[in-house]
């Protein structure tokens, strides 16, 4: 997978859309976090309800209880004076509640706020980013290897716009079932050249023949020693005595010994 182009004005485009979409995560992230600031900021009024409801309670509560030792009506004082001071810790309950929901409701809301722009801005960058990858990274394997531009040249077929493909050659389809080398090469470059990649030419295989170790045996026909015994045909002595000279001795030893 190729993540970017090959060609820099492709790449510098790219490059730009990265930075547009983690400015634009950012300010919403930014943004989120200003709301929840926001609303949290409400819960210091709720804070200053409870707080208040607090004193207020524990006032009455001493103010009742120094009334009721006051001769003949202290009982019939204090009843009152309790019952505002229940209300009083009631408003210092439903203040602590309030800055509570307060709280939540300001987290809820930032990150709602934040939430939507920023999955949509990484949803759209995968999508374009990873299909765009795929196809590149696909014709980058298929211009390597022998026979890829045919499928290169369908590739631009299907995809490229009409304009393109007729400044290619006025009858591409045509000329590329009928196998035009200089057609399906040109469409297969226009086609890498649509995605932002050079034009790459397939490595053409080794030779096998040539792929020999330079430490290979020698002939084995040549690898002879040179102090190898010579035909033994041919190892005489040069004074052996011929055919006719052995005949010659042979007669004389069949001769009587007695003739004279």
């Amino acid at each position: 997978m190729k993540l970017y182009a090959e060609r820099r004005s492709r790449a510098l485009r790219q490059v730009g859309w990265d930075v547009l979409t983690v400015g634009w995560i950012a300010a919403w992230v930014w943004l989120g976090l200003h709301v929840h600031s926001q609303v949290s900021g409400s819960q210091d009024g709720a804070r200053n309800i409870e707080r208040s409801g607090g004193d207020l309670a524990r006032h009455l509560h001493n103010a009742a209880q120094i009334l009721s030792h006051t001769p003949l009506i202290g009982g019939k004082v204090r009843k009152p004076i309790d019952k505002s001071a229940d209300a009083a810790t009631s408003l210092q309950h439903a203040g602590g509640q309030l800055a509570d929901n307060l709280g939540k409701l300001g987290a809820a809301i930032g990150f709602e706020v934040a939430l939507v722009p920023v999955l949509v801005a990484v949803f759209g960058w995968l999508f374009l980013r990873v299909g765009y990858a795929r196809r590149a990274g696909r014709a980058t394997v298929l211009a390597r290897q022998p026979g890829g531009a045919d499928l290169l040249a369908l590739d631009a077929l299907t995809r490229l716009p009409a304009g393109l493909l007729a400044d290619v050659d006025p009858r591409p389809v045509e000329k590329w079932r009928a196998g035009d080398e200089e057609t399906i090469t040109a469409l297969a470059d226009t086609y890498l050249g649509h995605l932002g990649l050079k034009p790459t030419r397939p490595t053409a295989p080794d030779d096998p023949r040539t792929d020999r170790p330079t430490n290979a045996p020698d002939d084995p026909r040549t690898d002879r020693p040179t102090n190898a015994p010579d035909d033994p045909r041919t190892d005489r002595p040069t004074n052996a005595p011929t055919g006719s000279e052995r005949s010659a001795k042979s007669a004389e030893i069949s001769e009587p010994a007695g003739e004279m």
